[in-house]
Protein backbone atom coordinates (compact mmCIF):
# COMPACT_ATOMS: atom_id res chain seq x y z
CA UNK A 1 0.00 0.00 0.00
CA UNK A 2 0.92 3.23 -1.05
CA UNK A 3 1.30 6.29 1.29
CA UNK A 4 0.76 9.87 -0.26
CA UNK A 5 3.20 12.49 0.31
CA UNK A 6 0.23 14.81 2.19
CA UNK A 7 -0.25 11.79 4.57
CA UNK A 8 3.34 10.84 5.50
CA UNK A 9 3.58 13.49 8.38
CA UNK A 10 0.20 12.61 9.65
CA UNK A 11 1.91 8.42 9.62
CA UNK A 12 5.20 9.57 11.25
CA UNK A 13 3.47 11.55 14.05
CA UNK A 14 1.19 8.58 14.46
CA UNK A 15 3.96 6.42 15.51
CA UNK A 16 4.62 7.53 19.12
CA UNK A 17 1.01 7.31 19.65
CA UNK A 18 0.71 4.05 18.27
CA UNK A 19 3.86 2.74 20.18
CA UNK A 20 1.90 4.34 23.34
CA UNK A 21 -1.19 2.68 22.86
CA UNK A 22 0.51 -0.51 21.93
CA UNK A 23 2.37 -0.85 25.33
CA UNK A 24 -0.81 0.00 27.38
CA UNK A 25 -2.63 -2.76 25.50
CA UNK A 26 -0.26 -5.32 26.13
CA UNK A 27 0.70 -4.29 29.76
CA UNK A 28 -3.16 -4.51 30.48
CA UNK A 29 -3.50 -7.37 28.77
CA UNK A 30 -0.97 -9.27 30.78
CA UNK A 31 -2.22 -8.24 33.96
CA UNK A 32 -5.47 -9.41 32.33
CA UNK A 33 -4.23 -12.37 31.23
CA UNK A 34 -2.74 -13.22 34.80
CA UNK A 35 -6.16 -12.84 35.35
CA UNK A 36 -7.32 -15.08 33.49
CA UNK A 37 -5.11 -18.19 34.10
CA UNK A 38 -6.38 -17.84 37.54
CA UNK A 39 -10.16 -17.49 36.32
CA UNK A 40 -10.06 -20.27 33.72
CA UNK A 41 -7.56 -23.08 35.05
CA UNK A 42 -10.27 -25.01 36.93
CA UNK A 43 -12.27 -24.76 34.18
CA UNK A 44 -8.87 -26.52 32.15
CA UNK A 45 -9.06 -29.43 34.40
CA UNK A 46 -13.06 -29.96 34.33
CA UNK A 47 -13.27 -32.56 31.11
CA UNK A 48 -9.77 -34.24 32.53
CA UNK A 49 -11.55 -34.83 35.93
CA UNK A 50 -15.16 -35.74 34.28
CA UNK A 51 -13.07 -38.52 32.23
CA UNK A 52 -11.60 -39.97 34.56
CA UNK A 53 -14.52 -40.37 37.37
CA UNK A 54 -16.97 -40.43 34.61
CA UNK A 55 -15.20 -41.90 31.18
CA UNK A 56 -16.46 -41.58 27.80
CA UNK A 57 -19.95 -43.09 27.74
CA UNK A 58 -23.56 -42.43 26.03
CA UNK A 59 -24.21 -40.73 29.48
CA UNK A 60 -21.29 -38.28 29.06
CA UNK A 61 -22.51 -38.50 25.21
CA UNK A 62 -25.61 -37.15 25.55
CA UNK A 63 -24.50 -34.24 28.53
CA UNK A 64 -22.13 -32.98 26.25
CA UNK A 65 -24.36 -32.87 22.98
CA UNK A 66 -26.91 -30.90 24.97
CA UNK A 67 -24.06 -29.08 26.85
CA UNK A 68 -22.79 -27.65 22.83
CA UNK A 69 -26.06 -26.93 21.82
CA UNK A 70 -27.03 -24.78 25.31
CA UNK A 71 -23.24 -22.88 24.87
CA UNK A 72 -24.41 -22.34 21.03
CA UNK A 73 -27.52 -20.52 22.42
CA UNK A 74 -25.30 -18.46 25.00
CA UNK A 75 -22.16 -17.82 22.45
CA UNK A 76 -25.03 -16.58 19.89
CA UNK A 77 -26.98 -14.26 22.02
CA UNK A 78 -25.43 -13.37 25.49
CA UNK A 79 -22.07 -13.88 23.97
CA UNK A 80 -22.41 -11.84 20.77
CA UNK A 81 -24.20 -9.21 23.06
CA UNK A 82 -21.40 -8.62 25.28
CA UNK A 83 -18.96 -8.10 22.26
CA UNK A 84 -21.36 -5.47 20.79
CA UNK A 85 -22.00 -3.53 23.60
CA UNK A 86 -18.30 -3.06 24.85
CA UNK A 87 -17.98 -0.60 21.60
CA UNK A 88 -21.13 0.93 22.32
CA UNK A 89 -21.17 1.39 25.87
CA UNK A 90 -17.94 3.21 25.48
CA UNK A 91 -19.29 6.39 23.00
CA UNK A 92 -22.51 6.44 26.25
CA UNK A 93 -22.35 8.51 29.78
CA UNK A 94 -22.70 6.49 32.73
CA UNK A 95 -26.81 7.48 32.61
CA UNK A 96 -27.26 6.33 29.42
CA UNK A 97 -25.25 2.94 29.39
CA UNK A 98 -27.06 1.91 32.42
CA UNK A 99 -30.55 2.65 30.58
CA UNK A 100 -28.80 0.56 27.93
CA UNK A 101 -27.52 -1.74 30.25
CA UNK A 102 -31.38 -2.47 32.03
CA UNK A 103 -32.86 -2.87 28.89
CA UNK A 104 -30.37 -5.69 27.16
CA UNK A 105 -29.75 -7.54 30.33
CA UNK A 106 -33.83 -8.07 30.18
CA UNK A 107 -33.88 -9.12 27.05
CA UNK A 108 -31.01 -11.40 26.77
CA UNK A 109 -32.89 -13.54 29.96
CA UNK A 110 -35.93 -13.27 27.89
CA UNK A 111 -34.07 -14.28 24.35
CA UNK A 112 -31.86 -16.85 26.16
CA UNK A 113 -35.07 -18.57 27.67
CA UNK A 114 -37.47 -18.52 24.20
CA UNK A 115 -34.69 -20.03 22.01
CA UNK A 116 -33.92 -22.98 24.49
CA UNK A 117 -37.35 -23.84 25.02
CA UNK A 118 -37.78 -24.07 21.24
CA UNK A 119 -34.64 -26.17 20.73
CA UNK A 120 -36.30 -28.68 23.59
CA UNK A 121 -39.55 -28.68 21.84
CA UNK A 122 -38.33 -29.33 18.21
CA UNK A 123 -36.27 -32.36 17.27
CA UNK A 124 -32.63 -31.14 16.10
CA UNK A 125 -31.88 -34.20 13.72
CA UNK A 126 -31.57 -37.39 13.39
CA UNK A 127 -29.22 -37.52 17.00
CA UNK A 128 -31.40 -35.16 19.08
CA UNK A 129 -30.06 -33.85 22.42
CA UNK A 130 -32.54 -36.18 25.26
CA UNK A 131 -34.97 -33.28 26.46
CA UNK A 132 -34.73 -33.75 30.43
CA UNK A 133 -30.60 -32.84 29.79
CA UNK A 134 -31.79 -29.29 28.13
CA UNK A 135 -34.49 -28.51 30.37
CA UNK A 136 -31.83 -29.31 33.59
CA UNK A 137 -29.28 -27.05 31.80
CA UNK A 138 -31.77 -24.10 31.67
CA UNK A 139 -30.89 -22.54 34.95
CA UNK A 140 -27.75 -22.37 33.69
CA UNK A 141 -28.06 -20.99 30.21
CA UNK A 142 -30.20 -18.18 32.53
CA UNK A 143 -27.26 -17.41 34.41
CA UNK A 144 -24.59 -17.19 32.29
CA UNK A 145 -26.70 -15.13 30.16
CA UNK A 146 -26.89 -12.35 32.91
CA UNK A 147 -23.43 -13.01 33.89
CA UNK A 148 -22.08 -12.08 30.56
CA UNK A 149 -24.28 -8.97 30.11
CA UNK A 150 -22.79 -7.73 33.41
CA UNK A 151 -19.20 -8.73 32.22
CA UNK A 152 -19.56 -6.48 29.08
CA UNK A 153 -20.24 -3.69 31.22
CA UNK A 154 -17.28 -4.54 33.17
CA UNK A 155 -14.95 -4.52 30.78
CA UNK A 156 -16.55 -1.63 29.13
CA UNK A 157 -15.80 0.42 32.67
CA UNK A 158 -12.14 -1.57 32.48
CA UNK A 159 -12.68 -3.80 35.44
CA UNK A 160 -10.70 -6.34 33.62
CA UNK A 161 -9.29 -8.34 36.62
CA UNK A 162 -12.94 -8.75 38.47
CA UNK A 163 -14.77 -9.73 34.60
CA UNK A 164 -11.36 -12.23 34.39
CA UNK A 165 -11.37 -14.27 37.36
CA UNK A 166 -14.77 -14.86 37.90
CA UNK A 167 -15.26 -18.04 35.62
CA UNK A 168 -13.32 -19.67 38.09
CA UNK A 169 -16.41 -19.96 40.21
CA UNK A 170 -17.74 -21.98 37.92
CA UNK A 171 -15.17 -24.31 37.30
CA UNK A 172 -14.18 -24.76 41.07
CA UNK A 173 -18.04 -25.14 41.87
CA UNK A 174 -18.45 -28.25 39.26
CA UNK A 175 -14.63 -29.77 40.56
CA UNK A 176 -15.99 -29.98 43.93
CA UNK A 177 -19.56 -30.83 42.92
CA UNK A 178 -18.19 -33.87 40.78
CA UNK A 179 -15.53 -34.57 43.52
CA UNK A 180 -18.49 -34.73 46.62
CA UNK A 181 -20.64 -36.73 44.25
CA UNK A 182 -19.01 -38.49 42.40
CA UNK A 183 -20.33 -41.78 43.63
CA UNK A 184 -23.58 -40.83 44.21
CA UNK A 185 -25.32 -38.88 41.37
CA UNK A 186 -23.29 -39.70 38.86
CA UNK A 187 -24.08 -37.53 35.70
CA UNK A 188 -26.19 -35.24 38.15
CA UNK A 189 -23.22 -33.96 39.64
CA UNK A 190 -22.21 -31.79 36.32
CA UNK A 191 -25.61 -30.61 36.29
CA UNK A 192 -25.81 -29.21 39.69
CA UNK A 193 -21.86 -27.98 39.61
CA UNK A 194 -22.66 -26.05 36.30
CA UNK A 195 -26.06 -24.75 37.74
CA UNK A 196 -25.03 -23.27 41.39
CA UNK A 197 -21.65 -22.48 40.11
CA UNK A 198 -22.95 -19.99 37.75
CA UNK A 199 -25.83 -18.91 39.84
CA UNK A 200 -22.82 -18.17 43.05
CA UNK A 201 -20.95 -16.11 39.70
CA UNK A 202 -23.84 -13.84 38.82
CA UNK A 203 -23.75 -12.97 42.49
CA UNK A 204 -20.24 -12.26 42.54
CA UNK A 205 -20.07 -10.03 39.42
CA UNK A 206 -23.74 -8.42 40.68
CA UNK A 207 -21.37 -6.97 43.54
CA UNK A 208 -19.51 -5.54 41.47
CA UNK A 209 -20.91 -4.19 38.41
CA UNK A 210 -23.98 -2.77 40.42
CA UNK A 211 -26.67 -3.43 37.91
CA UNK A 212 -30.00 -1.18 37.04
CA UNK A 213 -32.97 -2.74 37.66
CA UNK A 214 -34.77 -4.84 35.00
CA UNK A 215 -36.98 -3.34 32.64
CA UNK A 216 -38.51 -4.38 29.28
CA UNK A 217 -39.85 -0.65 28.40
CA UNK A 218 -37.35 1.43 26.06
CA UNK A 219 -36.71 5.12 27.75
CA UNK A 220 -36.99 7.70 24.95
CA UNK A 221 -33.71 9.05 26.28
CA UNK A 222 -31.97 5.98 24.72
CA UNK A 223 -34.08 5.10 21.46
CA UNK A 224 -31.21 5.72 19.59
CA UNK A 225 -28.78 3.99 21.29
CA UNK A 226 -30.90 0.77 21.38
CA UNK A 227 -31.28 1.13 17.58
CA UNK A 228 -27.34 1.57 17.82
CA UNK A 229 -27.05 -1.75 19.56
CA UNK A 230 -29.32 -3.57 17.15
CA UNK A 231 -27.60 -2.53 14.51
CA UNK A 232 -24.49 -3.94 15.54
CA UNK A 233 -25.13 -6.86 18.42
CA UNK A 234 -27.96 -8.40 15.78
CA UNK A 235 -25.31 -8.99 13.00
CA UNK A 236 -23.15 -9.67 15.45
CA UNK A 237 -25.74 -12.03 17.28
CA UNK A 238 -26.04 -13.71 13.81
CA UNK A 239 -22.68 -14.69 13.02
CA UNK A 240 -22.23 -15.51 16.31
CA UNK A 241 -25.02 -18.09 16.30
CA UNK A 242 -23.15 -19.40 13.06
CA UNK A 243 -19.73 -19.82 14.26
CA UNK A 244 -21.15 -21.13 17.36
CA UNK A 245 -22.50 -24.20 15.47
CA UNK A 246 -19.54 -25.30 14.49
CA UNK A 247 -19.07 -27.57 17.79
CA UNK A 248 -23.12 -28.54 17.35
CA UNK A 249 -21.97 -29.94 14.22
CA UNK A 250 -19.10 -31.94 15.36
CA UNK A 251 -21.10 -33.00 17.97
CA UNK A 252 -23.79 -34.29 15.78
CA UNK A 253 -21.29 -35.89 13.39
CA UNK A 254 -19.48 -37.67 16.27
CA UNK A 255 -22.78 -39.19 17.13
CA UNK A 256 -22.73 -40.91 13.81
CA UNK A 257 -19.58 -42.61 14.91
CA UNK A 258 -19.10 -45.15 18.17
CA UNK A 259 -20.44 -44.74 21.53
CA UNK A 260 -18.39 -42.09 23.31
CA UNK A 261 -17.03 -40.18 20.26
CA UNK A 262 -19.02 -36.89 21.13
CA UNK A 263 -17.71 -37.15 24.66
CA UNK A 264 -13.83 -37.54 22.84
CA UNK A 265 -14.15 -34.87 20.56
CA UNK A 266 -15.82 -32.54 23.83
CA UNK A 267 -12.47 -33.40 26.04
CA UNK A 268 -10.03 -32.72 22.57
CA UNK A 269 -11.83 -29.20 22.15
CA UNK A 270 -11.85 -28.18 25.45
CA UNK A 271 -8.55 -28.84 25.82
CA UNK A 272 -7.35 -27.50 22.64
CA UNK A 273 -9.65 -24.04 23.93
CA UNK A 274 -6.89 -24.05 26.73
CA UNK A 275 -4.13 -22.18 25.19
CA UNK A 276 -6.32 -19.85 23.56
CA UNK A 277 -8.13 -18.98 26.56
CA UNK A 278 -4.77 -18.34 28.65
CA UNK A 279 -3.04 -16.64 25.51
CA UNK A 280 -5.87 -14.49 24.40
CA UNK A 281 -8.77 -13.77 27.12
CA UNK A 282 -6.86 -11.26 28.37
CA UNK A 283 -5.55 -9.39 24.85
CA UNK A 284 -9.39 -10.03 23.81
CA UNK A 285 -11.22 -7.81 26.18
CA UNK A 286 -8.58 -5.46 26.92
CA UNK A 287 -7.90 -4.87 23.33
CA UNK A 288 -11.54 -4.26 22.25
CA UNK A 289 -12.10 -1.78 25.46
CA UNK A 290 -8.75 -0.41 24.25
CA UNK A 291 -8.90 0.46 20.68
CA UNK A 292 -12.72 1.08 20.95
CA UNK A 293 -11.47 4.27 23.42
CA UNK A 294 -9.14 5.29 21.15
CA UNK A 295 -11.14 5.20 17.86
CA UNK A 296 -13.69 7.52 19.64
CA UNK A 297 -10.98 9.74 20.44
CA UNK A 298 -9.98 10.24 16.86
CA UNK A 299 -7.44 7.33 15.70
CA UNK A 300 -7.60 6.77 12.22
CA UNK A 301 -8.74 3.83 10.19
CA UNK A 302 -4.50 2.71 9.37
CA UNK A 303 -3.52 3.33 12.90
CA UNK A 304 -5.85 0.79 13.99
CA UNK A 305 -4.46 -1.44 11.09
CA UNK A 306 -1.00 -1.08 11.58
CA UNK A 307 -1.85 -1.91 15.65
CA UNK A 308 -3.83 -4.95 14.76
CA UNK A 309 -0.99 -5.87 12.50
CA UNK A 310 1.70 -6.19 14.94
CA UNK A 311 -0.50 -7.97 17.55
CA UNK A 312 -1.36 -10.53 15.27
CA UNK A 313 1.78 -11.19 13.62
CA UNK A 314 2.90 -11.35 17.36
CA UNK A 315 1.04 -13.79 18.66
CA UNK A 316 0.94 -15.90 15.44
CA UNK A 317 4.86 -16.17 16.08
CA UNK A 318 4.85 -16.63 19.88
CA UNK A 319 2.14 -19.60 19.49
CA UNK A 320 3.75 -21.77 16.57
CA UNK A 321 6.70 -23.44 18.50
CA UNK A 322 4.53 -24.39 22.12
CA UNK A 323 1.92 -25.71 19.44
CA UNK A 324 4.38 -27.27 16.94
CA UNK A 325 5.84 -29.03 20.05
CA UNK A 326 2.18 -30.00 21.54
CA UNK A 327 1.56 -31.09 18.18
CA UNK A 328 4.70 -33.78 17.58
CA UNK A 329 4.11 -34.93 21.04
CA UNK A 330 0.13 -35.46 20.96
CA UNK A 331 0.52 -38.91 22.33
CA UNK A 332 2.32 -38.10 25.17
CA UNK A 333 0.46 -34.77 26.47
CA UNK A 334 -3.08 -36.94 26.16
CA UNK A 335 -1.45 -40.10 28.08
CA UNK A 336 0.12 -37.29 30.44
CA UNK A 337 -3.85 -35.46 30.69
CA UNK A 338 -6.31 -38.90 30.70
CA UNK A 339 -3.65 -41.95 31.07
CA UNK A 340 -5.74 -42.33 34.71
CA UNK A 341 -9.20 -41.87 33.29
CA UNK A 342 -11.62 -44.51 32.05
CA UNK A 343 -10.66 -44.69 28.76
CA UNK A 344 -9.39 -47.54 26.65
CA UNK A 345 -5.83 -47.06 25.18
CA UNK A 346 -7.99 -47.19 21.70
CA UNK A 347 -9.79 -43.85 22.84
CA UNK A 348 -6.29 -42.75 24.42
CA UNK A 349 -5.05 -43.01 20.80
CA UNK A 350 -8.21 -41.08 18.83
CA UNK A 351 -8.32 -38.45 21.56
CA UNK A 352 -4.81 -37.87 20.88
CA UNK A 353 -4.69 -37.25 17.12
CA UNK A 354 -8.57 -35.15 17.39
CA UNK A 355 -6.26 -33.05 19.66
CA UNK A 356 -3.25 -32.92 17.11
CA UNK A 357 -5.19 -31.44 14.53
CA UNK A 358 -7.42 -29.34 16.40
CA UNK A 359 -3.95 -27.06 17.40
CA UNK A 360 -2.90 -27.28 14.17
CA UNK A 361 -5.35 -24.61 13.47
CA UNK A 362 -4.80 -22.81 17.21
CA UNK A 363 -1.79 -20.33 15.58
CA UNK A 364 -3.69 -18.88 12.39
CA UNK A 365 -7.26 -18.78 14.93
CA UNK A 366 -5.18 -16.84 17.08
CA UNK A 367 -4.24 -14.22 14.27
CA UNK A 368 -7.32 -13.74 12.56
CA UNK A 369 -9.54 -13.26 16.78
CA UNK A 370 -7.12 -10.35 16.69
CA UNK A 371 -8.60 -9.34 12.91
CA UNK A 372 -11.91 -9.85 14.11
CA UNK A 373 -11.48 -7.18 16.97
CA UNK A 374 -11.03 -4.80 14.54
CA UNK A 375 -14.23 -4.77 12.66
CA UNK A 376 -15.80 -5.43 15.70
CA UNK A 377 -14.49 -2.20 17.01
CA UNK A 378 -14.86 -0.14 13.81
CA UNK A 379 -19.02 -1.93 14.22
CA UNK A 380 -18.66 -3.48 10.60
CA UNK A 381 -20.49 -6.66 11.99
CA UNK A 382 -21.78 -7.25 8.34
CA UNK A 383 -18.92 -8.20 7.24
CA UNK A 384 -18.36 -10.69 10.60
CA UNK A 385 -21.43 -12.15 9.58
CA UNK A 386 -20.82 -12.47 5.85
CA UNK A 387 -17.40 -14.41 6.82
CA UNK A 388 -19.53 -16.60 9.77
CA UNK A 389 -21.58 -17.74 7.00
CA UNK A 390 -18.86 -18.96 4.95
CA UNK A 391 -17.34 -20.63 7.83
CA UNK A 392 -20.60 -22.37 9.16
CA UNK A 393 -20.79 -23.71 4.99
CA UNK A 394 -17.42 -24.92 4.57
CA UNK A 395 -17.40 -26.85 7.72
CA UNK A 396 -20.20 -28.77 7.36
CA UNK A 397 -19.05 -29.50 3.90
CA UNK A 398 -15.56 -30.67 5.07
CA UNK A 399 -17.54 -32.29 7.94
CA UNK A 400 -19.07 -34.75 5.56
CA UNK A 401 -15.99 -35.66 3.91
CA UNK A 402 -13.88 -35.82 6.23
CA UNK A 403 -15.36 -37.21 9.19
CA UNK A 404 -16.16 -40.62 7.17
CA UNK A 405 -12.57 -40.94 6.39
CA UNK A 406 -10.53 -39.56 9.27
CA UNK A 407 -13.14 -39.98 11.95
CA UNK A 408 -13.20 -37.33 15.13
CA UNK A 409 -9.95 -36.45 13.63
CA UNK A 410 -11.19 -35.51 10.31
CA UNK A 411 -13.73 -33.31 12.52
CA UNK A 412 -10.98 -31.17 14.20
CA UNK A 413 -8.90 -30.84 10.78
CA UNK A 414 -11.70 -29.22 9.10
CA UNK A 415 -12.12 -26.73 11.88
CA UNK A 416 -8.70 -25.94 11.86
CA UNK A 417 -9.14 -25.24 7.92
CA UNK A 418 -12.28 -23.22 8.01
CA UNK A 419 -10.22 -20.81 10.95
CA UNK A 420 -7.50 -20.65 8.36
CA UNK A 421 -9.95 -19.32 5.78
CA UNK A 422 -11.69 -16.48 8.24
CA UNK A 423 -8.57 -15.11 9.02
CA UNK A 424 -6.91 -14.62 5.38
CA UNK A 425 -10.37 -13.03 4.84
CA UNK A 426 -10.15 -10.70 8.13
CA UNK A 427 -6.48 -9.96 6.87
CA UNK A 428 -7.41 -8.99 3.37
CA UNK A 429 -10.56 -6.75 3.84
CA UNK A 430 -9.46 -4.99 6.44
CA UNK A 431 -5.98 -3.99 4.63
CA UNK A 432 -8.21 -3.29 1.34
CA UNK A 433 -10.72 -0.81 3.42
CA UNK A 434 -7.27 0.91 4.53
CA UNK A 435 -6.30 1.09 1.07
CA UNK A 436 -9.74 2.37 -0.05
CA UNK A 437 -9.61 5.30 2.65
CA UNK A 438 -5.68 6.57 1.97
CA UNK A 439 -6.95 6.61 -1.80
CA UNK A 440 -9.14 9.01 -1.35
Amino acid sequence: MSVRPDDFARVVASQPRSSLALKTTWTNSARTTAATVVGQAPGFFVPLVVARILGATSATDAFFYAFAIVSFVLNALAGATQSAFVPVLVYLDRARGRSLMAVVQSWSLVATAVVIVILILVPIGAHEAPRGTMVALLPFALCAALASVWTGGLYAERWYIVAATTPAIRGLGVLATLWVFRDSIGIGALFWGYTVAELARVAVIGVYSHPPRFTWRIPEAIAADVVSFLRTGGAQAAGSALVALMPVADRYYAATLASGSVSLIDYADRVCQAPVGLLMSGFLVVSLAQWSHDTASGDSLAVLRTRVFWNSALLFTVSIIPIALLIVFRRSVTVMLFGRSHLSPDDIGRLADTIGAFLLGIPILLAGLTYARAFLVLRRNDWLLKVSIAQLAGKVALNAVLAPRLGLAGLALSTAVVYTFASLAHLVRLHTMTARVDAR
